[in-house]
């Protein structure tokens, strides 16, 4: 009954929103939940629930530099602002080095989306890779607009199999426009195109938690591609670095 209520109520959600990303992953979760493990969340997780700084936020400049051409410094003790993926509070915010915060995404809806570890620009800065561990999903969010326009992985549940993962670390968005994680505990780096979620490269396999790059990965905790194309993976049950694991 529990999961007839959730897919409804998930259903009514696509259905008077347009099926925004928020709605889809709940109809998803709705759906997937029998192929995966239900995660108990704690008040921990949850941390302070949705919530915004209050500040009143400038208008976003169009973007005038990319990560090959960057913008004039803005000097010491940063060069640029930074993104922080402010993770109890389930917000990123984007802060200068003057201390102002100019930018900011709070959590549209906890369940989709909490407890944010990881984020990285895309190469021309227009969009944002986020990795939530202990919400099991991964994110693109769109700078511009603030919104979610993809996920990967189910809420609150942890497997291996179709689109689940179990406690994704670093997320990054690739030149080619395919988005790069570690899925720590399945042992696992995946490479996913977002158009279709479809897994187009993986190295290590579920169960299989050794080092023995790139049939076996050992807890990966970590990819991070590099200017000359290539990926470092740092393999974290044995304390290794791997680049490239193929």
């Amino acid at each position: 009954m529990k999961d007839r209520q959730e897919f409804v109520g998930a259903l009514r959600c696509a259905l008077e929103r347009g099926a925004q990303a928020a709605c889809f992953v709940l109809l998803c979760a709705s759906l997937a939940r029998a192929a995966g493990v239900p995660v108990q969340v704690t008040p921990e997780m949850t941390g302070a629930g949705m919530v915004s700084s209050g500040v009143e936020l400038p208008t976003i400049p169009p973007p005038t530099g990319n990560r090959k051409n960057p913008v004039p410094s803005w000097g010491k003790p940063l060069p640029y602002p930074i993104v922080i993926a402010d993770r109890r509070n389930n917000r990123l915010i984007e802060v200068t080095p003057d201390k102002r915060i100019v930018w900011e995404f709070p959590s549209p809806n906890l369940k989709v989306y909490r407890g944010n570890e990881d984020v990285n620009f895309s190469a021309d800065g227009r969009q944002l890779a986020v990795s939530e561990e202990d919400n099991y999903d991964v994110h693109l969010v769109d700078y511009e607009r603030r919104v979610i326009t993809w996920t990967y992985g189910v809420p609150d549940t942890r497997g291996s199999q179709g689109t689940l993962l179990n406690y994704p670390d670093d997320a990054h968005l690739l030149a080619d426009g395919k988005f790069l994680t570690a899925d720590i505990r399945n042992c696992r780096v995946l490479i996913i195109d977002p158009k279709d979620s479809s897994i187009v490269t993986q190295w290590g396999r579920p169960g299989q938690c050794r080092h023995n790059p790139p049939q076996q990965l050992a807890y990966p905790n970590g990819a991070t591609p590099l200017d000359n194309g290539d990926i470092l993976v740092v393999d974290d049950l044995h304390d290794r670095v791997i680049d490239r694991p193929d």
